[in-house]
């Protein structure tokens, strides 16, 4: 129900555990009379949790209400095929084998095995990575300048610009030795020439250390101190591995100009079988052997 002549627009969202936020629906054109109309917003298929939200916002003057009642979903039971617990159902959808998830192959037609797997430019949300709950603080997604001044960047990696997002530690409210930890989604597998690439920013008088753990045991990577008010790409050895996950951490050093950001995180030559031969586990499956050779004739096809 919209009635009035200074409503802006009335939105449906969704939202997803990674904080991805999609708008539905919008919309914008008040009713010319007094009236309740009925509206259907086709949210298709979403995989995982996530949440519907209502957004009103306000015109220019009091003259606009928006109201809603009787909410209800419809259809929204389990896609058809319906997937068991040991496969991983795409958004299209489709059924695979849950080890292709993360395996940086896109098995699904959709790419949704993909999706919320640690490549990220942080725009949409943070595209799998999730806080270590031991640590002493968070990784934040911000967008625009830190809080503190003469320390952190004042816009992203991605675009240059003060309205696109990166994540970074804000030191002012941290102690000397305080840790934060993100850690990436696992990966059941990586071929020799995989590397995880980056952007960060390490400007201020007190920037700790900055570094990349495999496993949260092997140190891949570290650096420490400030490096500069600007973006710097940073490029990680990770190898071949079977079933690992990436925790990036910060190091607080005292003081509260020593905010670390980091943006535009992607995995490169890591699917098994991408420099042009198999390197996997030796108890490799037929079904695994015809996935791979499959694989590699796309490539030699791009190769023609």
């Amino acid at each position: 129900h919209m009635t009035g002549q200074s409503i802006e627009e009335l939105n449906v969202n969704t939202q997803t555990e990674d904080g991805t936020k999609t708008k539905q629906l919008s919309l914008s054109d008040p009713t010319s009379t007094d009236t309740w109309k009925a509206q259907t917003v086709p949210l298709g298929s979403i995989t995982g949790k996530f949440r519907v939200s209502f957004e009103g916002v306000r015109g220019a003057s009091y003259d606009g209400d928006v109201a809603i009642d009787d909410i209800h979903f419809e259809k929204c039971g389990k896609v058809t095929p319906y997937c068991s617990s040991d496969q991983f159902t795409c958004n299209q959808p489709e059924c695979i084998p849950m080890k292709y998830q993360c395996n940086f192959y896109e098995d699904c037609r959709d790419k949704s095995d993909e999706l919320l797997c640690g490549t990220c430019d942080f725009e949409s949300g943070i595209c799998g990575w999730r806080e270590d709950e031991a640590a002493h603080f968070e990784w934040v997604r911000h967008q625009g300048s830190t809080a503190s001044w003469n320390t952190g960047p004042i816009s992203d990696h991605t675009t240059g610009k003060s309205d696109g997002h990166y994540i970074y530690v804000e030191a002012s409210t941290q102690g000397k030795g305080d840790t934060a930890r993100l850690m990436s989604p696992e990966f059941p597998s990586s071929g020799p020439q995989c590397q995880m690439q980056f952007w960060y920013h390490m400007y201020g008088n007190d920037i700790g250390t900055f570094r990349v753990l495999l496993n949260n045991k092997t140190l891949l990577w570290n650096i420490t101190g400030e490096q500069g008010n600007k973006w710097i790409q940073g490029t990680v050895d990770v190898g071949l591995q079977g079933d690992f996950f990436i925790v990036i951490e910060a190091i607080m050093k005292q003081g509260f100009q020593g905010d670390i950001a980091i943006d535009d995180i992607q995995f490169v030559n890591c699917a098994i079988g991408a420099d042009g031969e198999y390197n996997g586990p030796s108890d490799i499956t037929f079904e695994d052997m015809y996935r791979v050779f499959s694989h590699l004739s796309q490539y030699e096809h791009q190769d023609d």
